[in-house]
């Protein structure tokens, strides 16, 4: 999106630096005359990536947060589920240690 601005205020700028640097960049008047004529297309180029960007990033942020409640609700579920167990059980039938394997090295 930089670029685009960028370019579009002041396309010269970047003219004059590729005319300047012409032996540095091993480029001749041809190349930039191209350079010149494809400038649009590269506008455009740009336009749609920031475009599929964007699109890209409200997806990805809709994705999250319904993970995010699809594992909240697992997890309500399995807690739940883990506290019908342990009311169902007798002192005599209570494991030794617990479910969770946090202890485990």
């Amino acid at each position: 999106m930089f670029v685009i601005i960028a370019l579009l205020a002041d396309p010269d700028t970047c003219f004059n630096y590729l005319t300047a640097n012409q032996s540095v960049l091993y480029l001749n008047d041809a190349s930039i005359a191209i350079i010149r004529v494809w400038l649009p297309a590269i506008y455009i180029a740009f336009a749609c990536l920031a475009v599929v960007e964007t699109c890209r990033f409200f997806v990805l942020r809709n994705l999250r947060n319904t993970l995010l409640r699809y594992d909240a609700a697992q997890r309500s579920i399995t807690e739940r589920s883990k506290q019908q167990q342990d009311s169902n059980r007798t002192i005599l039938t209570a494991p030794l240690l617990d479910d969770d394997p946090s202890w485990v090295v």
